[in-house]
Parts: structure tokens; sequence; C-alpha cells
């Protein structure tokens, strides 16, 4: 078979399983719809797909849905509320910045940013878990808490991620989290990498 034919069967494949209600195969026909893979490309087709994957459960596809309106759609923060609570992380990221910005149809809201942003950082994703610790270390939700920021980093550290491991040392190297002590947070890096 050529490559163009793979397509097209892979295609079919996941338009069976979108019909048998798949939620993750109506995810994968909406994307060939996008990406004209084995079908012509359709916006429409894209839509209605993605659609479908989020009513069947797929939190993936009610982000994708979701981030298919502009921002200032009022369609867009429920679908994200949807794929959050359907433990999509990046979801919970984009609800986590729109409170914590005001944007997409919401007001600023630190409280909820702060809650949305915790959840996704609880899905486990290291970039996520420091991103949230440097949120709290900076103060985006209100006061600096740096007794937060250093365990949602080490977190993240702990599971090799080299960023947060350099931004751990750094936090507990500068005392922000309890007592400065340079040459523990350096064995820190040194643990966490090996």
């Amino acid at each position: 078979m050529r490559p163009a034919d793979d397509e097209v069967r892979g295609a079919e494949l996941v338009k069976r399983s979108c019909e048998a209600d798949n939620a993750g195969g109506c995810e994968l026909y909406a994307r060939a719809f996008e990406r004209g893979m084995g079908v012509a490309v359709d916006a429409d087709a894209f839509h209605r797909y993605m659609h479908r994957a989020c009513d069947l459960g797929a939190g993936g596809g009610c982000r994708s849905f979701a981030l298919s309106f502009d921002n200032d759609d009022p369609q867009r923060i429920p679908l994200l509320e949807k794929a959050c609570t359907l433990d999509d992380t990046i979801g919970c990221m984009g609800l986590g910045a729109a409170y914590l910005n005001g944007g997409q149809g919401v007001a600023k809201d630190l409280a909820k940013a702060k809650s949305w942003y915790e959840k996704a950082a609880s899905q486990g994703e290291p970039d996520i878990q420091m991103t949230y610790g440097l949120l709290h270390a900076n103060g985006l939700f209100g006061d600096p808490d740096y007794g937060i920021a250093e365990k949602w980093i080490e977190r993240a550290a702990r599971q090799g991620h080299v960023p947060a491991q350099l931004n751990l040392a750094i936090l507990q190297a500068q005392g922000l989290s309890g007592t400065a002590d340079v040459v523990s947070a350096m064995e820190g890096v040194v643990a966490h990498a090996s």
C-alpha cells in the first residue's frame, strides 16, 4: 500500500470507531479532517467530530473543540471546564490562565485561577508542577508562598525535570523556603539528577 492508501484506510478505521461511540476514534477522525489525512480538509467536519468526541467524554476533544472558537466566544470556557473535569491537563491550564489574567470572557479571579492550576499540577506533569510552583513563588495568586512553591517544584524535580531541579536549588539557596543553604541545594540538584 502507498502512504496515501494507508491514510484513507486509517481514516476509515477511526470513522468506524467513532460510529461505535468511541470518543478517541471521534477525536482522531476529527484530526484527520483538520490535517487532510485520508479525507479532504473540512473545518465543519472537524468541529462536528471533535464535538462528538467531547460529548462522548474525551477531555482532549473538549479542549480542542474549545480552542477552535475565538477567545471571546462564550462557548470556549464551558468546554475548557468540561475538558478539565475529564482530566485534560492542558484544558485546566487554559482555565487557570484565563482566570489569572482575566480574559476569554471571564473576569480575573485569582482563587479560580489557583484552583484550576492546582488541578492541572495534581495530574503529575512536571512542566505544569514547576509552573504552578513558580506562580506561587512569584506571588501571582497573592503574596509569594515559597513553601507551596517548593513543594510543587520539588515534585517536578523528583521526576528528573532539570529546570525544576535548578529552580528548586535557587529557591533553597536563597533561603526563600527556609534557611539558605547553597551546599545542600546543589547537593539536591546532583541527587535529583542521578
